[in-house]
């Protein structure tokens, strides 16, 4: 009778359980703590794009800083995707809004080397230091508060 009832598709439809929506994650304390803008951010790049430059088509990439509690974003335009270019937006981005006290990234070679120079210059002033966190090699869903701007 038991298998009779659950090879039966009708008998499966009106036994089965409702559809439970499932519960939210639990979200990263920095998108939840009341903070100042960009005191906790996300970098990513976008791009690249080809832009005309007297009367040359040159690429470019946009370098996106997020803030993780309020998610205003802000562009900075960047000729290459050097460790130099990426200290010299993250400079003018921190000259503009302030030093971050908490950023993610991916874990690109040019964010690595980013935080190698900017935990060096922090030494050399005795600055407090910028937690820096990478996402996992290869998988872009860690960073979806910032990808979802891009």
């Amino acid at each position: 009778m038991r298998n009779t009832i659950n090879k039966c598709l009708y008998c499966r439809k009106m036994n089965s359980k409702p559809f439970e929506i499932p519960k939210m994650p639990v979200l990263p304390e920095e998108r939840l703590k009341k903070s100042s803008p960009f005191k906790n951010c996300g970098l990513d790049y976008a791009g690249p794009f080809q832009v005309k430059s007297e009367n040359k088509i040159i690429k470019v990439w946009i370098e996106v800083f997020t803030c993780l509690s309020t998610r205003f974003s802000h562009l900075e335009l960047i000729k290459d995707l050097s460790a130099n270019s990426c200290v010299q937006a993250f400079r003018r981005f921190v000259a503009e809004y302030g030093k971050p006290s908490h950023v993610i990234s991916d874990n690109g070679t040019q964010y690595r080397l980013t935080q190698k120079v900017i935990n060096e210059i922090e030494r050399k002033i005795e600055g407090e230091k910028i937690n820096w966190r990478f996402i996992p090699a290869v998988s872009p869903w860690f960073g979806g508060v910032y990808e979802a701007i891009i």
